[in-house]
């Protein structure tokens, strides 16, 4: 067990002193740390202090919780019963205290504070630079265990093949020896590609496995589990691409999981990727596939019109329940389908409007869409509750 090198229980005063900010998402970390807790008597100890390792900016956060299961393995009377019990309650009263789990926000010093900070790029401060750095911690700590392995002394990385990989799946020619400086001439079709690919590719490890400290690599991670690794990717690569206001992110839900998608910057996100959840496993559902074609990364403005009719369609449908919530403006959704060049295309018709119209009619459309299955839901006596997976 990780726990059985510590440092000795009783020199350890630094329970009181730990800061519990969250690196991740409090919702992830909820998700995960329920997932842990869950997992075999075996590896549940290790991977609680590894999960609260990663998981919070402060590593006296994971020192406090191997001091006590430290304490607990030095008792001679200590069962492993007792020690699972322990572990588990530890983890389940951190969660359910919420004054513990703060939202972690990088220091803003003098300079910045005042508006003296220097507006200079950094180095990597490319999208596509970052985003390899980005590979390169992941790496690091274990998540890409087939396409980009951590090096080992006895078995080191083969940069020929990660690239190999690569290119075979993506189907676009990539060439890598792991410097994020060599990224200059990455195309966006194949950073894209990429970004999509190690999505598919990333397991989190939840066990940091076996010790090779003496060949200088640290741990060989164990216990890989490719759904933590696609969520903790997700909101990686996703907190990245908005940084660089690129409009896009990686999809959370049914066939939109790990494939970048067009982002509108606004609380219809979250209704769009909250809609899509529902019908992900629904061919029939057309709201849910309007919701896809429309938000799909090089979208014609032809695929954008289609999924504009099937989101009047599913309005048309519910025509006098929407009358009664929308009153006057009722009309001016069902004029909006009608005379735009969505339903009809005649003389009459005003065609005359570029992608930002577009985005407009959807939002509009998917708002009224949304509200009134929420209130269908509320009178059925049904939760309106989000249907995604928190971590997703």
């Amino acid at each position: 067990m990780w726990v059985g090198g510590l440092r000795d229980p009783e020199r350890w005063d630094g329970m009181a002193d730990a800061r519990y900010r969250l690196r991740w998402p409090k919702e992830l970390f909820l998700w995960e740390a329920r997932r842990v807790n869950a997992l075999p008597d075996d590896v549940i100890v290790d991977a609680t202090a590894l999960l609260l390792q990663e998981a919070f900016d402060d590593p006296a956060v994971a020192e406090a919780y191997r001091a006590e299961i430290g304490a607990l393995i030095s008792s001679w009377t200590t069962t492993t019963t007792d020690l699972l019990v322990r572990s588990k309650a530890w983890l389940t009263d951190l969660m359910a205290d919420d004054s513990r789990l703060i939202r972690f926000a990088p220091p803003r010093y003098y300079a910045e504070r005042e508006g003296h900070a220097s507006a200079q790029p950094s180095a990597y401060s490319s999208l596509v630079g970052e985003f390899a750095e980005l590979l390169l911690a992941l790496r690091e700590q274990g998540y890409f265990p087939t396409a980009l392995p951590r090096d080992c002394v006895d078995d080191p990385t083969d940069w020929d093949d990660v690239s190999i990989r690569a290119s075979r799946a993506i189907r676009v020619p990539f060439a890598w020896n792991g410097n994020p400086w060599a990224t200059s001439d990455w195309s966006d079709p194949l950073l894209y590609s990429l970004i999509e690919y190690f999505h598919d590719a990333a397991q989190r490890p939840r066990t940091p496995g076996t010790i090779h400290s003496f060949a200088g690599c640290g741990a060989h991670y164990g216990e890989h589990n490719a759904a933590s690794g696609g969520a903790v990717y997700r909101w990686r690569v996703n907190e990245l691409l908005d940084r660089h206001d690129v409009g896009l992110n990686l999809g959370k839900v049914g066939d939109e999981r790990g494939r970048l998608v067009r982002k509108f910057g606004t609380p219809l996100d979250d209704a769009a990727d909250h809609r899509a959840a529902e019908g992900a496993d629904d061919p029939e559902d057309e709201v849910a596939h309007a919701i896809r074609v429309f938000r799909e990364r090089g979208a014609t403005a032809t695929q954008k019109r289609g999924a504009l009719v099937l989101l009047a369609g599913a309005l048309e449908q519910r025509r006098q329940e929407v009358k009664v919530v929308l009153g006057k403006d009722e009309d001016v959704l069902f004029r909006i389908a009608n005379e735009f060049g969505l339903r009809h295309r005649n003389d009459r018709q005003r065609m005359d409007y570029g992608d930002e119209f577009l985005d407009y009619m959807f939002s509009a459309y998917l708002s009224a869409v949304t509200l009134m299955e929420a209130l269908e839901r509320r009178g059925g006596g049904q939760s309106t509750q989000d249907a995604t997976d928190p971590a997703a």
